[in-house]
Order: structure tokens, then sequence, then C-alpha cells
């Protein structure tokens, strides 16, 4: 009896463990390959986007990621327009996130900080939004973008 218990203890961690390890390997690909880049334009910036348009990619997001270039974030494409929820477990700088609608118009801005944390703060739109795009922090303020601006996909 106790050798049964043993066998399906130590099948049951091996189970735990591949998952765990397919995990880290998709989060160590999701951060750094299989995204499509567009370029992005608000106002007189061009950004360079990797593009989330699956369940996966978003849940990972910019997960991982030490720094990001100037103009460098992440465009967020959902199938639908809604109140799409942010979080920054595991985000280890601190982000902009702008909340796009169907128009392409931006409806909100919000600073978002790293959560090393299990309970960490939830961002959401004040309107429902179709995209979202992950920039640096402060990066409206220093480029003058604000609410109601058009967001242009160039590629």
């Amino acid at each position: 009896m106790a050798l049964d218990y043993l066998v399906v203890g130590t099948s049951a961690l091996v189970v735990i463990l591949t998952f765990y390890v397919l995990h880290q390997a998709s989060l160590e690909n999701g951060t750094e390959k299989n995204y499509e880049v567009k370029k992005i334009r608000i106002e007189n910036n061009l950004i360079e986007v990797k593009v989330a348009d699956t369940e996966q990619k978003r849940e990972i997001g910019l997960m991982g990621i030490s720094n990001l270039s100037e103009n460098e974030g992440m465009l967020f494409v959902f199938d639908q327009p809604g109140y799409h929820s942010f979080w920054m477990r595991n985000t280890l700088i601190p982000l902009e996130i702008l909340f796009i609608n169907e128009e392409n118009a931006i409806i909100d801005i919000q600073e978002m900080q790293p959560c090393k944390t299990v309970s960490c703060k939830v961002y959401s739109p004040k309107e429902k939004a179709l995209y979202a795009i992950e920039l640096n922090e402060n990066f409206s303020k220093t480029h003058n973008i604000s609410v109601k601006e058009k967001i242009e996909i160039v590629n």
C-alpha cells in the first residue's frame, strides 16, 4: 500500500515538474520569439511593437523583460472590445499602458508598477478597449500623448 502511494506521488511530481519546465520554456520563448513585429504611429512617434494576439501571448506579455528601448513596446490585440484587465506580476520594469478603442483612439492611459507578490493591482480601462499598448513608464508625458489621440498601424 505504501508503495502505491509512493508511485502515485512520484508520478504526480514528475507531471508537475514537466509542466513547470514547459511553462518556463514558453515564457522564455514568448518574450523573445514567435511575435509578429509591427510599427505603430502615435502623433509623430514611431513605435516598434511585438503583437500579442493570442491568449498565451497576452498572458505572458512583457513578463521577465528587464528593459525596453525608448520606442519599443507590446500591442495587445483582443477578439472583441471589453474591459480587459492587466496586472504586473513577474514584470520587472514599470510600464505605461494605453487602452485603445475600435476607432483606434486612446481612451485611457495608466502607469503600472511591477508586482513581486501573488496579490497584484489590476489595471482596467475606463471604457471598453479593443487594443492595449504597453510602453516604458511616462512615455505619454515625455512625448505629449493624450487621451483621444489616434494610433495608426504602419505595417
